[in-house]
């Protein structure tokens, strides 16, 4: 739930320095362009930490499923203090600094998330020695909190001052772009995974690459724009919906975050040689951008109790073929119907949040913290599921099938709930 800042004609002396992290109605948005372009390039060197990690932690350090899911425990933590902390963060900065911007403290996260992804080569044996692999814990876990500041930011200054089809529109671009971006870094970063050498190679130049990312920030605004509370109005059936996302948004992250530590392993059992894994991975990653741009440029779905339905079926289904695939073909078809989920889950819940909202940094904080909740549940529930295929001690309990079957179990429960949200809702919204 986003409180509403109070007018101008309310704030004391003290507040007035934090209002500023909102600019007046009147203030100019960032042009779209230039929101959209920054998007486009953070998500493409964060991509390469954010999903490259797991692979790049089996390639360069022999991490096992095991030590992929606590690397995505700690992902997943500390994200979640990034989300919810970067809105009371930005607001107390504000308040002792005059100085401070919500710009300029984009460049701050984006300077920590670069030398976190730098720091990760330090954990070459010419550097540190034999065995550093321990390097990668730390840096993980404070890149993961700076990430998780990030894109709350991000998506206000994307979606703020704009509402009903426009805001509509500069959502599905958003997605299409993040997207997209996730799709190019899998392909590219695949032949540099053939080699401890190459893969932490990868994270230096990754690094480096966010602190060119600085940049691009000079056609930013200082601060994001935000609409007047008389331009706030939606539909009814908006707040309903709303709810019913945001239970399925972990839900959906969940699976994926049980299934990506999980799928080095997987693809490994399919002797699928290590530098082809990635390009396997991204068929999910295209169907998302597809799903994501046709939702951009069809308004049908808005207010529709239908889409919740059809997007959780098909994940669902995604998931299990994927993780209990014989082959690579039917890993690729999984994981393609699996993007198809998840992508109309996540613009389902952007949407939803930024219109009920306001595209204030807090509202894409919430969104944000609920993806990493589900980053935090889906290693543990794939932790418990190697334990209860060693506790077993049956060949019929494979670690995967133990893992689908406890993560179709939380998912099933969570999209139960969201449907029965959505029932209520149903009831209450007559038309619909």
């Amino acid at each position: 739930m986003t409180i509403d800042p109070p007018s101008l004609g309310e704030i004391t002396a003290s507040e007035a320095t934090a209002a500023r992290l909102h600019e007046p109605v009147a203030s100019r948005p960032t042009p779209v362009w230039a929101a959209l372009l920054f998007t486009f390039v953070a998500n493409l060197t964060a991509a390469v930490v954010a999903i490259g990690a797991f692979f790049v932690a089996e390639s360069a350090f022999g991490f096992d499923s095991r030590q992929n899911l606590l690397l995505g425990l700690v992902m997943g933590v500390t994200y979640i203090v990034g989300a919810l902390g970067v809105g009371p963060a930005l607001r107390a900065l504000a308040a002792r600094i005059e100085s401070v911007s919500a710009r300029g403290v984009l460049v701050g996260i984006l300077l920590v998330m670069g030398a976190c992804a730098a720091s990760m080569y330090l954990a070459h044996p010419r550097v540190l020695g034999a065995d550093a692999s321990w390097v990668i814990w730390p840096a993980i876990g404070v890149y993961s909190v700076a990430m998780g500041g990030l894109w709350p930011i991000v998506e206000s200054y994307v979606t703020g001052g704009r509402r009903g089809a426009e805001l509509r529109k500069v959502v599905g671009w958003f997605n299409v772009v993040w997207s997209s971006g996730v799709v190019i870094t899998s392909w590219a970063m695949a032949p540099l995974l053939k080699t401890q050498e190459l893969a932490l190679l990868l994270m230096l130049i990754t690094g480096v690459a966010h602190l060119a990312t600085c940049a691009m920030l000079a056609w930013f605004s200082p601060y994001p724009a935000r609409e007047s509370h008389e331009s706030r109005d939606h539909p009814p059936v908006y707040e309903r919906l709303l709810t019913v996302f945001r239970l399925l948004l972990p839900t959906s992250y969940v699976l994926m975050y049980t299934l990506l530590p999980l799928l080095p392993s997987t693809l490994e059992r399919m002797e699928i040689p290590r530098d082809r894994k990635t390009l396997v991975l991204s068929a999910f990653m295209v169907t998302r951008v597809i799903t994501f741009f046709w939702l951009g440029r069809w308004s049908g779905w808005h207010g529709r109790w239908s889409m919740p339905i059809w997007t959780t079926l098909v994940m669902l289904v995604g998931f299990a073929v994927t993780l209990l695939a014989p082959g690579v073909v039917w890993a690729v078809v999984g994981l393609a119907l699996f993007g198809l989920g998840l992508g109309g889950i996540y613009t389902g819940a952007l949407y939803y949040v930024m219109e009920v909202g306001a595209s204030e940094v807090e509202a894409g904080g919430t969104h944000e913290a609920l993806i990493g909740g589900g980053y935090t549940l889906g290693p543990i529930l794939g932790l418990l599921g190697i334990w209860w295929a060693g506790f077993r001690d049956n060949p019929a309990v494979t670690e995967e099938r133990a893992t689908v079957g406890l993560a179709l179990i939380v998912a099933l429960a969570g999209a139960a709930v969201a449907m029965l949200a959505g029932a209520r809702g149903l009831r209450r919204t007559p038309g619909r």
